[in-house]
């Protein structure tokens, strides 16, 4: 049996497996760890996003959004307002959550991403699935 697992999958689960170098004091040191991770598989372009951008960019599809010590609800909400932003470029989207976050804030912002996102998705036509959360448990710990 043949399984079939897209670019936008395979990324996901690579950050999921992704083991930091050291403990960073801040999302910097995270997102430099994370790109030259993902650079070492040489099917990807890996790219910082720029200003406006996302903090690394995947073959020109897939934005990766970095979030290091997520706490409080502005940082959820100007989380979210960033990821719509990919969304409307066309980009498929990974939150990835870094540092100590506490459980209530990433159940917050998974909540606030369900309806505010599903939102847009469906006032625009977009896929609802293009976006996605997670928490590598060698680089995030709950608080």
């Amino acid at each position: 049996m043949f399984f079939f697992v897209n670019k936008f999958s395979k990324i996901y689960n690579l950050i999921y497996g992704w083991e930091p170098k050291r403990k960073y004091r801040s999302e910097k040191g995270f997102e430099q760890d994370l790109k030259k991770y993902l650079s070492s598989y040489a099917s990807f372009n890996v790219s910082r996003g720029g200003r406006f951008g996302p903090d690394l960019l995947i073959d020109n599809s897939i934005a990766i959004e970095i979030e290091f010590n997520l706490r409080t609800k502005t940082q959820v909400q100007r989380l979210i307002r960033r990821a719509i932003r990919h969304t409307n470029k066309g980009y498929n989207v990974i939150i990835v959550l870094v540092g100590k976050t506490s459980e209530e804030k990433k159940k917050d912002i998974i909540k606030a991403i369900r309806r505010l996102y599903m939102e847009h998705v469906f006032r625009l036509g977009l896929p609802s699935d293009n976006i996605r959360i997670v928490t590598p448990p060698k680089a995030y710990s709950s608080i």
